[in-house]
């Protein structure tokens, strides 16, 4: 196997606490750590399979896109597996946060999504370079945005436009924190959702897929993740399509605060 590439797979970064976690896990046995345990090896084995394919098909740029596309989930996957260990000590203790470019880490999350899209679903994008800054826990909100686009792109099998945005807001209610505010808007152009769906869009395990193009999955993981950060998510529909909202203050709030 290449040493040298194997070395840059930003994977490598966490292979060491994920070793840690597997032997924590077999001196105390506990559900989460389970779960976890069984989805890291899981990762390694796909991590594995994705190396092969880089080794095996060098001259090729496309295998070679892919397959690092592959390492990068994985790696993403796996620190988001690994939260499961302090959830099963009872460590309450808030991941840790920084401050980010709330259109870049959407562009980010978009490149993960893309190989992915359906066919026939056209990307628009309308990211304002001059939001502020946000303080974020960054995988708990990549994940939230991933689960947004995710859930647009599924009420659109057959094709569409998903459109993003992203641009500075004032607060969103009068009883919001003082100061910049930002909001990224995740729209489709699928069949919508009636009002009732709306209202338990937050109640975990509810979802649309069966009566309106998979609408729902997630969104009380999103919700949860949005009122971690002090946010607010909000769904509209028009009959034709739906839109989820995230507001956000920004990092001069957090500072100030």
């Amino acid at each position: 196997m290449n040493g040298k590439r194997f070395a840059e797979n930003p994977w490598n970064a966490k292979t060491p606490r994920m070793d840690a976690l597997r032997l924590e896990g077999h001196a105390a046995p506990h559900p989460a750590r389970a779960l976890a345990h069984d989805i890291l090896n899981m990762l390694g084995v796909i991590r594995a399979h994705a190396e092969l394919a880089l080794d095996e098909a060098p001259d090729s740029a496309a295998a070679a896109e892919h397959a690092e596309g592959i390492l990068e989930a994985c790696a993403r996957a796996a620190e988001l597996a690994g939260r499961l260990w302090p959830a099963a000590r009872g460590d309450n203790n808030p991941a840790p946060r920084c401050g980010v470019s709330l259109p870049r880490l959407a562009a980010d999350v978009l490149c993960w999504l893309h190989p992915t899209l359906p066919p026939g679903v056209k990307v628009k994008l309308r990211l304002d370079p001059d939001t502020p800054p946000v303080r974020v826990d960054v995988p708990a909100m990549e994940q939230a945005l991933y689960n947004l686009m995710r859930n647009a792109c599924q009420a659109m099998p057959g094709g569409g436009a998903l459109r993003i945005s992203c641009e500075p807001c004032a607060p969103p209610a009068p009883d919001a924190a003082p100061g910049p505010w930002c909001r990224i808007s995740v729209q489709d152009t699928g069949p919508g959702m009636t009002r009732a769906a709306i209202a338990n869009l937050g109640r975990a395990g509810f979802t649309t897929r069966a009566g309106s193009g998979g609408r729902g999955i997630g969104i009380a993981s999103v919700l949860d993740t949005v009122r971690a950060h002090g946010g607010l998510l909000r769904a509209s529909s028009n009959g034709r399509g739906a839109a989820f909202s995230i507001w956000l203050p920004c990092d001069e709030v957090r500072s100030n605060g």
